[in-house]
């Protein structure tokens, strides 16, 4: 662990996940050049620049490979994985990374949401003084992560989009514990949590890039070829 970030008092932290072997994709996902810009740094400027009203989040990027060091932001810090097990056991690393901050609430980001802007994340974060108290994480329904509107799933069962949202920082007892029992999916866990809806982002901006043409798709509608 890097000892950049000092403990201090702050709302709202952010991980972001770049960890992934990118099997699907046939290359590093992290390093894309979208625009110019490696998705793993644009994932990290998105969150060091839509703070307010809560000032610039703790940003800690958590991967398996040092070599991404270059590709951070100023403000970022890099945890590598002790052991590569999945998004939810580098969540709990990364939630026990913070303990020692009093924060209220965490972003966790996947690096391959190369169409979510600054403004998605700044609307999302205005909401999240007025959620009630009981509520444990504010994530989109999986539903909203398809392509395209028209290509939505009907579902008999609310599933979340659990690698784009915001989680209270007391949901680390949880997860410690549903990870002690063996628990890895996501899905899973989020049935032991109170989850409010996040509705109001465009469905296209929550693809996560795993194929060639999912990039495919993505350069064509931002005209970077």
């Amino acid at each position: 662990m890097s000892a950049g970030l000092t403990p201090q008092q702050s709302g709202l932290a952010a991980i972001v996940l770049a960890g992934g072997r990118s099997r699907r994709m046939g290359e590093d996902k992290a390093q894309l050049q979208l625009q110019g810009e490696a998705l793993l740094t644009r994932a990290c400027r998105l969150v060091q620049t839509v703070g307010e009203p809560w000032g610039s989040p703790h940003t800690l990027v958590i991967a398996t490979r040092a070599d991404y060091q270059p590709l951070l932001t100023e403000g970022c810090e890099l945890l590598l994985e002790e052991d590569s097990k999945g998004p939810l056991v580098a969540f709990s690393q990364g939630l026990e990374w913070f303990k020692s901050m009093e924060i209220e609430w965490v972003l966790l980001l996947a690096c391959d949401l190369p169409l979510l802007t600054a403004e998605d994340l700044a609307c999302a974060m205005a909401d999240l003084p007025k959620l009630p108290a009981e509520v444990d994480a504010y994530l989109p329904p999986a539903a909203m992560a398809a392509k395209r509107a028209t290509e939505v799933p009907q579902q008999k069962q609310v599933n979340w989009e659990p690698l784009c949202g915001f989680y209270r920082r007391r949901c680390a007892t949880a997860l410690d514990e549903a990870v002690a029992r063996g628990v890895r999916s996501f899905q899973g866990w989020l049935t032991e949590l109170n989850v409010a809806a996040l509705n109001h982002w465009p469905a296209e901006h929550l693809l996560n890039c795993n194929r060639p043409e999912d990039w495919a798709w993505v350069q064509a509608q931002i005209g970077d070829r």
